[in-house]
């Protein structure tokens, strides 16, 4: 990821690291011209372990904005599916983990983990470059990167649409 112009930061050995979504020349979102202004966060993965391509020593960290499920913005952080379940394997697996989280993190969960099954065809795939490019997140949540690992394509999950909150401050 480092040579790819990722940020990261090395842990206990080469194969350990805490690494960003940002590649060199992005940004993070900016809030401005606002009463209130509430700049975005950087999603991440710590990787605990010595093999990189393990995806049982992942660990995603979403961030959720100021004003979705808390007032000062949220950090999801999930473990993703192992290659046993029926759900998903290698390639976009994260999403339903995602979606199960974000369900843990409100007050009011609109939505469950759905049954997706391999041999249905109705899994979530990140091996096609539609879900890299579809809205499947709701506002402000940030999009996650790919999972790294040997032989699968991998395009990982587009974060949702940018949002505008309007906060009534009485005068």
């Amino acid at each position: 990821y480092s040579n790819e112009g990722f940020c990261f930061k090395r842990c206990n050995n080469d194969n350990c690291a805490l690494v960003c979504n940002v590649c060199s020349g992005a940004w993070e979102a900016l809030a401005y011209g606002g009463d209130v202004n509430c700049c975005g966060e950087i999603g991440c993965v710590s990787y605990f372990g010595c093999c990189p391509h393990c995806k049982c020593f992942f660990q995603r960290h979403a961030p959720v904005p100021a004003g979705m499920f808390a007032e000062n913005g949220a950090l999801i952080t999930f473990q993703t599916e192992s290659d046993t379940t029926p759900m998903s394997q290698w390639s976009g697996n994260q999403l339903f983990q995602y979606y199960a989280s974000l369900n843990l993190a409100t007050k009011a969960p609109r939505q469950g983990n759905p049954r997706s099954y391999c041999w249905r065809s109705d899994r979530s795939c990140g091996c096609y470059e539609s879900q890299g490019c579809a809205n499947l997140l709701p506002v402000g949540a940030g999009g996650l990167g790919p999972l790294a690992c040997p032989d699968v394509r991998d395009h990982g999950i587009r974060g949702g649409h940018g949002g505008v909150r309007i906060k009534f401050i009485a005068s």
